[in-house]
């Protein structure tokens, strides 16, 4: 919905601020985070605002075929790399592969071989949301474990995100930064409502199973959204983006597992 308008963070805002009040009306029902979570939700929370704008910037000039598969597809192969680095987890044959096969499908669809030039920003910036990805889940995964009740957490990470990018949005654009457009209300209600319901799901899985295995589903939105594109965005996705899309899938999946 934000790629296909024009008034991208009219729609941004809209969607937040329907996040936020959510968040309001849930805040009566639900348990306050522990100290012990304050720390993982402001984290995830300051991660998530900064990440939406440099989404914005990247759904105004690359093709969200290229953008979201690159992105959503290399942020495995981030937390691989975190592991070994951080944890000294190594990845084994299996590992090693399911990289191989990750790689080899983000280069298919960034184009590496198209002449005279790939699609390299696409490489760079979905790389760079990549990291915002992998580092906003570990964050929340822990947070919302660290939490007594994970509708609580949600609560609150919600409410900061609406809170957080509307103060940057005055800085950035001053008052009229905050003018809605009415022409995109309510696409921006719509993404608000699937954009709690699935991140807060996310949140609850994340206290019921392994990080890994969560995050092993959620990759398969990158199939979901090659078909959005060429369906409802009209953009031209060709036999190769399949081929990468399945082939991120299909590593991401045997990285987590």
């Amino acid at each position: 919905m934000v790629h296909a308008q024009c008034e991208r963070h009219s729609i941004v805002l809209m969607m937040l601020l329907v996040e936020g009040a959510l968040a309001l009306c849930a805040l009566p029902f639900v348990s306050l985070p522990g100290p012990q979570a304050w720390g993982w939700l402001a984290g995830g929370t300051a991660l998530r605002v900064v990440y939406t704008f440099v989404l914005l910037r990247a759904y105004a000039r690359i093709e969200l075929s290229r953008i979201y598969p690159i992105a959503r597809g290399t942020a495995p192969l981030v937390l691989g790399l975190l592991g070994l680095l951080l944890f000294g987890e190594r990845l084994g044959t299996r590992g090693t592969l399911a990289v191989l096969s990750i790689t080899t499908g983000v280069l298919m669809i960034a184009r590496v071989d198209r002449r005279p030039r790939p699609h390299g920003q696409a490489l760079r910036v979905g790389a760079v949301l990549s990291v915002f990805i992998a580092a906003y889940s570990l964050i929340d995964a822990h947070g919302a474990r660290a939490s007594e009740d994970v509708f609580g957490y949600a609560a609150l990470a919600f409410l900061g995100e609406a809170l957080g990018y509307i103060g940057i949005t005055l800085v950035v654009r001053g008052p009229r930064g905050l003018a809605l457009d009415g022409t995109t209300a309510n696409t921006g209600v719509v993404a608000g409502v699937l954009g709690s319901l699935s991140y807060l799901v996310a949140l609850w899985a994340f206290t019921r199973a392994p990080a890994a295995l969560v995050a092993s589903l959620r990759e398969t939105s990158v199939l979901f959204a090659l078909l959005l594109a060429r369906t409802a965005l009209r953009e031209q996705v060709a036999l190769r983006d399949w081929i990468g899309g399945v082939m991120i899938v299909a590593g991401a999946a045997s990285l987590r597992i």
